[in-house]
């Protein structure tokens, strides 16, 4: 069943913020707010985790990415990551790049729309900036 839904070349990393107390790693979060840590994890485009860990809020996810996928011990072995602004990392990149995987930003629609022309030569909302006549 689990075949259906992808094929094992892509995986998703994204951590959420987890309450907790009884944890050395935990610690207050600015970003998140509370007192906790992260549950970083790596899920597989079949619905099966990879890799899950649980990392303090002030580092940056992207540090862990590619060690999770190097601990992976399963027989999916994904190419493709895809993962949100806190995945993305220049020297992160270029050891994925190196290491033959491609680290590509996860697009959210609802948040970041792309701007597209609108019918009649109308350039939209970024049209005072974007393709001007040079004024």
């Amino acid at each position: 069943m689990a075949g259906r839904w992808g094929d094992g070349h892509a995986v998703a990393v994204d951590g959420s913020q987890s309450d907790t107390w009884d944890n050395i790693l935990a610690e207050t979060s600015i970003r998140y707010g509370g007192y906790g840590g992260i549950a970083f994890r790596h899920i597989s485009d079949t619905y099966i985790a990879l890799c899950s860990r649980f990392i303090p809020c002030g580092v940056w996810e992207a540090v862990y990415i590619i060690e999770g996928l190097l601990r992976n011990d399963s027989d999916i072995r994904p190419d493709t990551i895809h993962a949100d602004t806190q995945g993305q990392s220049l020297p992160v990149f270029g050891l994925a790049a190196l290491l033959g995987f491609d680290l590509l930003p996860r697009w959210e629609p609802d948040r970041h729309p792309l701007d597209r022309p609108a019918a009649h030569g109308s350039t939209g909302p970024s049209g005072s900036w974007v393709g001007s006549s040079g004024r």
